[in-house]
């Protein structure tokens, strides 16, 4: 999945590049997870979130996202910690690259 994600992220950034475009990622990083499913809260999948969103800042990315069901109508929506620890490194990230 890291292999994966470095490649996706690397083509998404050439392609911005290529352009002259802002790079934002939108989309979850896992792909569409069961709704009740607890992967991405747990501690692999909580890692793959702080690892795409580290990845995201050394990429360039003007924006990301946490991982696919942190939105309103997820149950992880109410996991507020990962999703502002993730805010953070990707902020922190960000200011260093």
């Amino acid at each position: 999945m890291l292999s994966t994600l470095g490649t996706w992220m690397s083509a998404a950034a050439d392609l911005c590049a290529g352009r002259g475009i802002p790079l934002v990622f939108g989309e979850g990083w896992i792909g569409y997870t069961p709704l009740n499913g607890t992967f991405e809260e747990g501690p692999i999948g909580a890692e793959f979130c702080r690892h795409a969103v580290r990845s995201s800042a050394e990429a360039g990315a003007w924006g990301t996202i946490v991982c696919s069901n942190a939105a309103p109508h997820h149950p992880m929506w109410s996991h507020t910690a990962l999703q502002r620890e993730c805010s953070e490194l990707f902020l922190h990230h960000a200011e260093r690259s």
